[in-house]
């Protein structure tokens, strides 16, 4: 979703909110139960080859949360939301507690849970995006925004309409729950490389593994060759000591035609926020060369 997509998740990872009063929504359009309160995965729909799911809240009170708004702001985000906020007089991510989403043979779907009146939001997306009504959802060429049941659901016009249609899947629901200190997490096949992924965090860490299998060993040996290569000129490279340290905290093992990688600090939140701002800073350098090339 080369478009909305973006948007959607840059919204439900706070971007918005940064510095921005609290909403005040009007108890008019208080959202309602959701349906059978099952989560915004269990509505992706059941052709979904990559999924994900983000618990909001415990993201915004995660060390997470100022690094990430710092690094989509660097990434352009920053601006669009702000005009988002000024066009539907609140911010967006203070309406969504809990997102899903998933990519299949139908395309892309963004399913999130609505903490403000689906009528509002729906206003929302029109005022900010310039869309048209298009019965109870919103048509923003090519994509299609809907809710229902407390929940706002946007993507390719085929898997909004199958995710809207189709009842709650408790398997999925089970398949993306999140533990106890987990923030985020993806499964599935993304292009020819399948991901099994998660990000944890806690007032006394923050960390992520992510396991990466490719069509060969050989492919995976050729991706694990290049990526540590580049850790390690990058580690003779750096000059200030927490750089080198995030950069050692890396890990990456090779195993057949997987890449397993990991990587975290311990220590309170100011220090995950040290840890994660120059961890972001480096991701950050690395999509401006890929970029320019």
């Amino acid at each position: 979703m080369r478009a909305l997509l973006p948007w959607v998740l840059a919204v439900t990872l706070g971007l918005g909110g940064c510095g921005s009063k609290a909403t005040s929504f009007s108890k008019a359009t208080e959202a309602p139960k959701l349906l059978g309160n099952a989560s915004p995965a269990a509505h992706l729909p059941r052709s979904s080859t990559f999924v994900g799911h983000v618990d909001m809240v415990r993201f915004r009170k995660s060390s997470l949360f100022p690094a990430v708004v710092s690094f989509l702001r660097a990434r352009g985000f920053g601006k669009f939301l702000i005009q988002q906020e000024k066009a539907c007089g609140f911010s967006a991510f203070q309406g969504i507690d809990d997102v899903a989403f998933g990519n299949g043979p139908d395309g892309w779907t963004v399913v999130a849970h609505l903490a403000t009146g689906e009528a509002e939001a729906l206003a929302c997306v029109k005022k900010a995006f310039g869309g048209t009504e298009d019965g109870r959802s919103v048509r923003v060429d090519p994509y299609l925004v809907s809710a229902r049941d407390g929940l706002l659901v946007a993507g390719d016009p085929r898997a909004v309409r199958g995710s809207m249609d189709a009842s709650p899947d408790p398997a999925e629901s089970d398949r993306l729950a999140l533990k106890e200190s987990t923030v985020a997490l993806v499964r599935g096949d993304l292009g020819d490389i399948t991901i099994d992924g998660r990000i944890d965090a806690s007032p006394a860490r923050v960390a992520a593994l992510f396991g990466l299998r490719f069509a060969s060993a050989e492919i995976a040996a050729a991706i694990y060759d290049r990526v540590t290569k580049a850790q390690s000129r990058a580690l003779d490279g750096a000059e200030r000591a927490l750089a080198r340290d995030v950069l050692k905290s890396i890990k990456l093992s090779l195993r057949g035609s997987s890449v397993e990688v990991s990587l975290g600090t311990d220590g309170d939140l100011a220090i995950q926020e040290r840890y994660l701002d120059v961890l972001l800073g480096i991701l950050e350098i690395v999509l401006r060369e890929y970029e320019g090339k």
